[in-house]
């Protein structure tokens, strides 16, 4: 996949662990300015 999804923002819950995490970095990677909700994982989405 290869969009251009720069000025664009999200918002990821879960962001911290797994699946969640694993969008948070292809998201990143295609330029995207990235919000992370980790209700109990603080320390992981670090």
């Amino acid at each position: 996949m290869n969009t251009d999804l720069s000025e664009k923002t999200v918002l990821i819950t879960g962001g911290a662990l797994r699946v969640g995490a694993a969008l948070v970095r292809a998201f990143q990677k295609a330029g995207a300015h990235v919000l992370i909700h980790c209700g109990k994982s603080l320390e992981a989405a670090q």
